[in-house]
């Protein structure tokens, strides 16, 4: 059995009095390893609050998940590592420059991408995993929650940490999960050429409109071509479920896929909060309005700016339909 390891986030000036930084070696995105272990964001709440503090006060100071991890710090046993944050933004771009090339990224194809590579000699096996696997959960749901494009995947991270045999050095390699009727990749990307294709007609139907009409046309749409999935937010798996059985059988209510289709019938079954606040979230990324979500213990809600102002907007709590 490996040692038991102390791990905690914390913003920089949260950290130990004692300090150590931690190396880089050079790595490419394809050497990334096989996927050897999964982490969903329910497990990890805790830590992910704490990058989105700024988020849920609405202030000025927050742009993005991404945008906030270079002040964080990992704490090892007591050893504050102080440029850890710089490498949850670094694993944090290399996920970015992936995706960005649409069906082309390793992402999509569902192969793992290798995020940073580092050294520190001071620490044991079992501590440099649990550094590793704590950058990785910041970067990879704060990649998550920025980006609703993202629409196969939803807070299941896939990650892997192996000790390079050429160099010693430990590499991180991170890859969003594709879930559920999502795992094929033909369906992936039928239905990414169907969201896309949605997201140009609601986007052209706000051309030369205010933000804040453009804000109001997308959250009316939302509201008025969707109902709540009650029998999605209130499945409980059977007793002694197993693997499968243990989930709802279809992940797209959580995702901005079931809120953007609407009541088309095609492949819908209604959004839960979580469906309705990244369907907004891509709606005004694509014309330009800055919107990010709320994460809360049990819900998700947009934070956004019309007029030079930050707003809040919550889409579940405003469509009454399906008892919202």
């Amino acid at each position: 059995d490996e040692e038991p390891v102390a791990v905690e986030v914390l913003r920089g000036s949260g950290a130990s009095a004692a300090s150590a930084g931690l190396e880089e070696a050079p790595v490419t995105p394809e050497e990334g390893a096989e996927i050897q272990e999964t982490v969903e964001f329910s497990g990890e709440l805790d830590l992910m609050r704490r990058a989105s503090q700024y988020n849920e006060l609405t202030t000025d100071n927050f742009t993005s998940f991404g945008d906030q991890l270079s002040g964080f710090t990992v704490s090892v046993n007591g050893v504050s590592y102080s440029n850890a944050g710089y490498f949850m933004k670094k694993s944090y771009d290399a996920l970015a420059t992936d995706f960005a090339k649409g069906d082309d990224s390793r992402i999509f194809q569902q192969k793992g991408v290798a995020c940073i590579a580092l050294y520190q000699k001071d620490m044991s096996d079992s501590e440099m995993k649990a550094l590793m696997l704590a950058i990785a959960k910041a970067a990879g749901f704060s990649f998550d929650w920025d980006t609703p494009e993202l629409f196969y995947s939803n807070s299941s991270l896939g990650y892997s940490v192996v000790k390079r045999a050429s160099d010693g050095a430990w590499v991180l390699t991170l890859m969003p999960k594709a879930n559920r009727e999502f795992a094929d990749q033909g369906f992936r990307s039928m239905f990414k050429g169907i969201l896309e294709q949605q997201i140009a007609t609601l986007t052209a139907a706000t051309k030369g409109m205010t933000d804040e009409q453009a804000v109001r046309y997308y959250h009316d749409w939302l509201c008025e071509n969707n109902a709540y999935n009650n029998a999605a937010y209130q499945f409980v798996p059977p007793a002694g479920a197993q693997d499968e059985d243990k989930y709802y059988k279809s992940m797209l209510p959580w995702s901005a896929a079931s809120a953007l289709t609407g009541n088309s019938g095609v492949y819908n079954e209604g959004p839960v909060c979580e469906g309705y606040a990244r369907a907004l979230q891509w709606l005004c990324k694509a014309t330009g309005i800055q919107c990010i979500l709320v994460v809360s213990a049990d819900h998700m809600w947009n934070n956004l700016v019309v007029n030079n102002k930050w707003t809040g907007v919550d889409v579940t709590f405003d469509d009454g339909a399906g008892g919202s």
